[in-house]
């Protein structure tokens, strides 16, 4: 058997920058807000071992933001937001080195540009002694996703990179509801469905996703608080090519828990918590792959998840103690396609 080892002395570095500029004022009882982001980032890569020839990028990006907000009343309020961001393209897109298969080639692309992702929402809030709501209806587009691109050249080799052609459009419905009939008992409900679409050099992939979560806490006798939640989720799409669907006798779960606590200042705590699935004990998710070449759909079935579990916990140490922290923090979490930890390559970037 032949095998091959490769090694590669490859390094790069990112240095970012930014400036930030906000207004707001409030005019009676509106309120107006307006902000501009710019932010410049150059990243330089170089293959100390001559394997591939060096290469850098460099993006220069404007993301503004605004808002208009009125309060109809001391418990009420109506707000229109528009905000923007940007995903920045990380080494695994943008780095050209050619890896090579018997019949494939793949590389990246060091023109790419920052992804940019824009989003508008209309917001209206109730809070009152008894009762919290809120509802939301919200647009987000972007235009430029970066996106898997696969051809085949004149040799029949299949050659996989990326590129700036994904778009896409999000149509989303939300609302929670928090209720307090009395002071033993609180009701939350959170709903929100939307309609995603995906395009990409002449394929659409449209789909709704939906999700739901009811929770009920109540205080029962003999200092014991119980919790019934009930949730529900469908993935929907997740590229041009993919979607997600959970079937509904699949995806409604049922979690109960019973606790209590004991000693002074409440130190133990005895929970019981049971979980299972509502219509079937197993759970299912089927995975459609179209758009392309190969179709087909993949299923990931889990028998029997049903929980029933006895958990103690002991608190060591006073409730008053506090920590200091920092008043703000900077986190480089705007590129996908990265190396490190918290990048993440969800194709278009939304």
């Amino acid at each position: 058997m032949d095998y091959r080892i490769d090694n590669t002395d490859f390094s790069h570095i990112t240095n970012i920058g930014a400036l930030y500029a906000q207004y707001s004022a409030n005019v009676k009882m509106w309120s107006f807000r307006a902000g501009v982001r710019y932010e410049y980032s150059n990243l330089k890569a170089k293959f100390h071992d001559g394997s591939a020839e060096d290469f850098s990028s460099d993006f220069n990006d404007i993301v503004p933001s605004a808002g208009i907000s009125w309060r109809a009343s001391m418990s009420s309020n109506f707000s229109l937001n528009y905000s923007s961001r940007i995903n920045r393209p990380g080494i695994t897109y943008l780095n050209p080195a050619v890896s090579i298969t018997p019949t494939t080639l793949s590389y990246g692309n060091p023109d790419l540009s920052s992804v940019r992702n824009n989003a508008m929402k209309f917001t209206y809030m109730l809070i009152k002694q008894k009762v919290a709501f809120n509802a939301t209806a919200g647009f987000d587009w972007a235009d430029n996703g970066i996106a898997a691109v696969n051809f085949i050249d004149n040799n029949g080799f299949i050659r996989s990179t990326f590129d700036n052609v994904g778009q896409v459009r999000q149509l989303s419905l939300g609302s929670f509801v928090q209720w307090s009939p009395g002071s033993k008992t609180r009701l939350m409900l959170n709903a929100s469905v939307s309609y995603d679409s995906y395009k990409q050099n002449g394929m659409t992939l449209k789909r709704w996703k939906k999700s739901i979560y009811a929770n009920l806490t109540q205080k029962l006798p003999w200092n014991i608080s119980g919790e019934l939640m009930v949730m529900h989720m469908d993935m929907g799409p997740s590229s041009v090519y993919s979607y997600t669907e959970v079937p509904l006798k699949y995806s409604l779960v049922v979690n109960a828990t019973l606790r209590r606590s004991f000693l002074k200042e409440d130190r133990l705590t005895v929970s019981l918590n049971c979980l299972t699935p509502i219509g079937d004990s197993g759970m299912k998710i089927n995975t459609h792959i179209v758009n392309g070449s190969y179709t087909g759909m993949s299923s990931i079935y889990q028998h029997n998840v049903r929980m029933l579990k006895l958990s103690v916990a002991y608190r060591f140490g006073s409730l008053n103690t506090s920590v200091k922290k920092t008043a703000k923090t900077i986190e480089n979490n705007d590129m996908i396609g990265g190396k490190s930890a918290n990048s993440s390559g969800s194709g278009v970037g939304m």
